[in-house]
């Protein structure tokens, strides 16, 4: 899969992506997770979500 890099005008995403983390590792304890989150991502078209999941999804994928 190739992931196109965020556009310099959307540097908003680097906040976004660090409030992900802490809302999916904050109840990581012991190594092991404590139950199935959900984070709901909302705003108009061609704002950049699918591109901040896609940072998200390349930055864990080395975790």
């Amino acid at each position: 899969m190739q992931l196109f890099p965020l556009c310099q005008s959307q540097t908003f995403g680097t906040d976004i992506i660090v409030r992900i983390k802490e809302h999916f590792f904050s109840d990581f304890s012991h190594g092991v997770f404590q139950k199935r989150k959900y984070f709901l991502l909302h705003d108009m078209g061609g704002i950049g979500k699918s591109q901040i999941c896609l940072k998200f999804i390349e930055e864990m994928f080395d975790w």
